[in-house]
């Protein structure tokens, strides 16, 4: 399945692109309560716990930020 045919990977992706411009300047510390704070951080919080399959692709773009979650079932 294509990102296009998926909207979870579709909303991921604009997620991501949101988070982009906010992120660049910011220090770990600010990062982490970024991700513990901000709406935005949740909705990618939210995806992930629903497709832990996405965290390397959310990781590239916010390294660090977000713990990796555990596959389903496991």
């Amino acid at each position: 399945m294509s990102a296009a045919e998926n909207p979870d990977q579709m909303e991921l992706q604009r997620l991501l692109n949101a988070a982009k411009p906010l992120l660049a300047p910011m220090f770990p510390d600010q990062l982490k309560a970024w991700a513990e704070d901000s709406p935005l951080a949740q909705e990618i919080g939210t995806l992930l716990a629903k497709h832990p399959e996405y965290y390397e692709e959310v990781n590239r773009h916010i390294a660090g930020v977000f713990e990796k979650p555990k596959a389903a079932g496991a």
